[in-house]
């Protein structure tokens, strides 16, 4: 699978998720979110904010792509605001997203497959995902779910 450890694709196309592959080898999967986890959340400078869980995503250029700053707690209720960051940082095809986790306070298998999935997806354009800066909690996480491959990790930001 190139890039992508086989664990990455178990995760985001595993039977009991019901989230198939997307069909043919090379074409992006099709995302469909359920209307309850839609979540519109107020602009801040540089990125978005959930007011009510403190969440947000700060996004700031630098020579390879985008460095996004996570800060907060990431589950059910704010994942959508990561997607929209991740969406947007990712835009365009063959760029690297940076994402600084020493603002996350929680993590949880929401917020997890949502990386795991936008990994999935920037390595379908040639891109990818490199964490920079994680928790215990996050690393643990991975290591827990096998996932620990997936990502680039840094011991710094860049820029």
């Amino acid at each position: 699978m190139g890039l992508v450890p086989a664990v990455l694709a178990e995760a985001v196309s595993g039977p009991h998720t019901g989230l198939g592959t997307g069909g043919a080898a090379g074409r992006r999967p099709e995302r469909k979110e359920p209307e309850a986890m839609t979540h519109h959340s107020p602009k801040t400078r540089n990125g978005t904010a959930d007011q009510a869980s403190g969440f947000r995503v700060e996004a700031e250029p630098w020579a390879e792509g985008t460095v996004l700053a996570v800060y907060g707690e990431l589950d059910l209720g704010t994942v959508a605001d990561l997607r929209a960051a991740l969406d947007q940082a990712l835009a365009v095809p063959g760029t690297v997203v940076v994402i600084d986790c020493a603002g996350l306070e929680f993590c949880d298998s929401t917020g997890l497959n949502a990386l795991l999935r936008a990994q999935a997806d920037a390595v379908a354009d040639d891109s990818r995902i490199e964490l920079a800066r994680p928790r215990t909690l996050l690393l643990r996480m991975l290591e827990l779910t096998g996932a620990t491959d997936a990502f680039p990790i840094r011991g710094t930001v860049p820029g």
